[in-house]
């Protein structure tokens, strides 16, 4: 047999234990610690992410709901107002204008984007204790994906934060403690009280 037709698989189509653990300890309460390591860090930060996004969205919120025109306020004093050039000053403030229905905080575009916000940040932190607790690989799986979307005021944390949750949810040793390896190695830990 050339060493491109090796296969480890026994007689019946199963893997053997060679392929589980992979130098690590094949217990199982070592099993499931050494998942519980890989995922343990990602998944809070999944959680501390989501926080800050919802606290964010909530702040926008309550900002849209009290002041309206804060950015259209400060657009107006900060970048037109100082402009020194009158012919300048008035094409800003002719587009400016134009688009100050758009620029107010409480415009309907903007409630949409902080309520998808606050799904999306809800959906992370539940994605997170899912994770953390090695249960509910969907979850976990949609929470990485939701920190990846950029809707949220502080999408430049959650992203990276996402990418690294889902590169950790891919690993096989991972899916396996979520019981979603191969089937000989799920059978084993199916019975820890999921």
């Amino acid at each position: 047999m050339s060493r491109g037709d090796y296969d480890d698989r026994d007689r019946d189509d199963r893997f053997d234990d060679r392929d589980r653990g992979r130098g690590g300890d094949d217990s199982r309460g070592g099993f499931l610690e050494i998942a519980r390591k890989k995922v343990s860090t990602p998944g809070l930060m999944l959680i501390l992410a989501g926080l800050l996004s919802l606290v964010i969205e909530g702040g926008l919120l309550a900002l849209a709901s009290t002041n309206p025109n804060a950015f259209v306020d400060w657009y107006q004093k900060t970048l037109i107002d100082s402009q020194q050039d009158p012919k300048v000053k008035a094409d800003i403030q002719q587009q400016f204008d134009q688009q100050k229905a758009g620029m107010r905080l409480d415009s309907p575009l903007n409630f949409g984007s902080y309520g998808l916000g606050a799904v999306l940040a809800v959906l992370t932190i539940l994605g997170g204790v899912k994770m953390r607790g090695l249960s509910g690989y969907g979850l976990a799986m949609t929470g990485s994906i939701a920190a990846i979307i950029p809707i949220s005021g502080c999408c430049c944390a959650t992203m990276p934060v996402g990418i690294w949750a889902l590169i950790v949810l891919m690993n096989a040793d991972v899916k396996r403690a979520f019981g979603k390896g191969p089937p000989e190695v799920r059978d084993e830990f199916d019975d820890r009280g999921r």
